[in-house]
């Protein structure tokens, strides 16, 4: 395990050398990506606090970029080989892929506000299709176990 406390070449290092369990911020990813190059195709799990805020925006397309780069790539260079595109549409397919689900990536989001999009992204599907969340520690049940204060209460 590795807490990276100083830059993106801390990560860079510690994802190069296949650190196991890496704890960093989600700022540090698209300084990475140069520093990196590609990465062994690996499985990781990523572990989001906060997740209504974090998940939509460049910080997390590069993350996704980082660690699937390898099978972004792919992805990207035989969807252009199909269709023959030229060279600088296969970035454009590069740059949507990062956006999307990775077979290498699994997500456990946490957050007590979730919004919509979060549900979307990190959801299940209920027998309408509506995304729902997989698990609620309400706050209700929160209070009761005396993890929180009862703020009407008090």
């Amino acid at each position: 395990m590795q807490k990276i406390d100083e830059d993106s070449t801390q990560l860079a290092e510690a994802l190069k050398s296949g650190v196991p369990i890496i704890i960093t911020t989600l700022q540090k990813f698209p300084f990475v990506t140069e520093k990196v190059g590609a990465l062994p195709a690996r499985r990781y799990a990523v572990i989001v606090d906060e997740a209504h805020s974090s998940q939509s925006g460049e910080s997390a397309a590069e993350m996704k970029g980082v660690l699937a780069g390898h099978a972004i790539a792919s992805q990207a260079q035989e969807e252009a080989e199909e269709k023959a595109l030229p060279d600088y549409e296969e970035e454009v397919l590069k740059a949507v892929a990062k956006r999307g689900k990775q077979g290498n990536l699994s997500f456990f989001a946490f957050t007590a506000t979730p919004k919509y999009k979060t549900l979307e992204t990190f959801g299940r599907k209920d027998e309408s299709g509506k995304p729902q969340p997989f698990h609620i520690y309400s706050m209700r049940q929160a209070i009761e176990e005396g993890f929180i204060l009862d703020v009407l209460k008090y």
